[in-house]
């Protein structure tokens, strides 16, 4: 499954690009089809998921994937064993903790059965990919994505246009956790042909707990970062309404979109050889491919504003819904807030390679405190739920872009003594 060549780039990228189209046009449909009350559930729903993904997981993969990247195949197979137990303990203590989410009255118990059901399929699916990217098999991850991510809209698009009866939100759960599940189910067997099972089951549980210390500063950030974009949802529907929710998922999800034409054509290929160049101290790999980083970043999130900028108003009128033209002023600010952030993760992948740990995570929760203070301030000042909770976004990626600049800034001379470009 490993390409070689020009091939081993375009052939993933595209299976992904078609992924990442495929489920962009599932959102434009379901905010033409669906009712806002249901696009604003499936936004509620779709960003606790996303959080809970990063519980269940407690980060391990940030250590492991160095782990992987630098050791040769033949110890592949026991790291990743004792990281799927790792995991196996995690679930028994986050999954029952869950039901607080519909206790507490965050999710209505209406989808209980289907978000258990997504939550574990997404992270386990997540969990592949990483773990194949890792072995440089960016086919057979791009493979799994396809079927996890495009599968759904080419399924449900044409279902939405022929049969009336399938524009509801609950069929969007079922065609979610069905391709999950096979998507999981491909990716065990194309990472048992890179990474064959082990005659008797080994798990190294010291390197079990040197990985949860290692991972304890990322997961730590990584829920810092993914509150601002699951609590900005939380913020819009208790403060304002399902409906304006709607609006609000509907313009983070086109600028979500940004993000992932950008994981899916640069950062999935260049963070591993960030990693790489900065083990082997290659100092001159590791600035050209940060330089890289830097241009692609900077030339597709800035397109994508430009562009919102100038169509915003044409987008926010083809879902026939008055409430997305009323706040078509939305899509290039959501935009243009997820592009400073797509910025920080320039710095961020390079003080990852850098094992500069401690300083993502101050950087992280420096912008969640910064996101918290700015919506406080905004709400004091009377200006609108929505506006709000965006501008917060705004400020913590600001945070994010600015400290991680710095911090990068002096690490590349402190640890590996990269000239300042």
């Amino acid at each position: 499954m490993v390409l070689q060549g020009r091939a081993a780039r375009t052939v993933p990228v595209a299976f992904r690009l078609w992924a990442l189209a495929s489920r962009f046009l599932l959102v434009f449909f379901l905010a033409g089809f669906l009712p806002p009350a249901e696009v604003g559930l499936y936004g509620l729903v779709a960003a606790m998921v996303a959080y809970v993904v990063y519980l269940l997981g407690a980060d391990m993969y940030t250590y492991t994937t160095r782990e992987v990247i630098k050791s040769a195949p033949s110890s592949w197979r026991i790291k990743v064993t004792s990281h799927a137990a790792f995991l196996g303990c995690v679930s028994f203590i986050v999954l029952p903790a869950l039901v607080l989410l519909f206790v507490t009255g965050l999710l209505p118990w209406e989808v209980a059965v289907w978000f258990y059901l997504i939550a574990i399929t997404e992270h386990l699916g997540m969990e592949l990919d990483r773990i194949l990217v890792a072995m440089s098999d960016q086919l057979a991850a791009s493979l799994v994505i396809l079927v996890r991510q495009a599968a759904l809209p080419t399924a449900l698009i044409p279902l939405m246009i022929f049969l009336p009866a399938t524009r509801h939100v609950e069929w969007l759960f079922i065609g979610w956790f069905c391709f999950n599940a096979l998507a999981i189910t491909l990716g065990v067997l194309l990472m048992l042909r890179r990474a064959p099972a082990p005659p008797r089951l080994v798990i190294e549980w010291r390197w079990v707990r040197h990985g949860v210390l290692v991972s304890i500063p990322f997961l730590i950030g990584t829920l810092c970062l993914r509150l601002i974009f699951t609590v900005d949802r939380q913020l819009v529907a208790v403060l304002a309404d399902l409906d304006t929710l709607a609006v609000y998922t509907l313009a983070m999800s086109i600028a979500g979109g940004v993000s992932s034409v950008l994981a899916v054509g640069v950062h999935q290929f260049v963070y591993p050889q960030l990693v790489k160049s900065a083990n082997e101290r290659d100092q001159l790999t590791f600035r050209r491919d940060l330089r890289s980083l830097w241009v692609q970043t900077a030339i597709i999130a800035g397109t994508a504003f430009l562009g919102v900028l100038l169509l915003h108003n044409w987008i926010a009128g083809w879902f026939g819904h008055e409430i997305y033209v009323e706040y078509a002023w939305l899509l290039p600010i959501a935009v243009g807030v997820i592009a400073i952030y797509n910025l920080s993760l320039v710095p961020h992948y390079a003080l990852y390679a850098l094992h500069a740990d401690r300083v993502i995570l101050v950087t992280t929760v420096s912008a969640l405190l910064g996101f918290a203070a700015t919506i406080s301030i905004a709400l004091a000042l009377g200006i609108s739920a929505v506006l709000a909770v965006t501008i917060g976004v705004g400020a913590g990626s600001v945070i994010l872009f600015g400290a991680k600049y710095l911090a990068y800034r002096r690490r590349l001379r402190e640890l590996i003594d990269i000239a300042s470009d």
